[in-house]
């Protein structure tokens, strides 16, 4: 019997057709991805997975829902750093929505007004270190 006249196992031959498919969709993700600066680009890889690694340390220290409202001050940071980092101009309704945004933030992560958690500090770092990419809210 020679090698031809086996039949190639259903495990394998998923196995190849998605090897196959993977290099063909590596090779086209390849040519879409090149960048001008690829260093900047691992800087912001970097930064992101700094971020989600501060965040999920924050998880074990914080309950969830503490944990995710802080995340979601990320927008208002962006906002805040969008002056001087950017030069945009900032408008009173901007820095309003700001401080309303903060203060819900609060009100929601410590309703009864005691101590800043070691957590909180965590999840609060990671926000901060993640504002500079997209969908950035952890």
């Amino acid at each position: 019997m020679t090698s031809s006249d086996q039949a190639m196992s259903a495990p394998a031959l998923a196995a190849s057709r998605t090897a196959t498919r993977g290099i063909a969709l590596m090779s086209a993700l390849v040519r879409a991805v090149r960048t001008r600066h690829p260093r900047i680009q691992l800087l912001r890889g970097a930064i992101f997975t700094f971020s989600a690694a501060l965040f999920t340390i924050a998880l074990g220290l914080l309950p969830i829902a503490e944990a995710t409202t802080i995340a979601f001050v990320s927008p208002l940071i962006v906002s805040i750093l969008a002056g001087p980092v950017l030069g945009e101009r900032v408008g009173w309704s901007r820095w309003l929505a700001v401080l309303t945004g903060f203060s819900g933030v609060l009100v929601i992560a410590w309703p009864t007004g005691q101590g800043f958690a070691s957590g909180g500090a965590l999840s609060c770092c990671g926000t901060r270190t993640g504002v500079g990419r997209p969908g950035s809210m952890c």
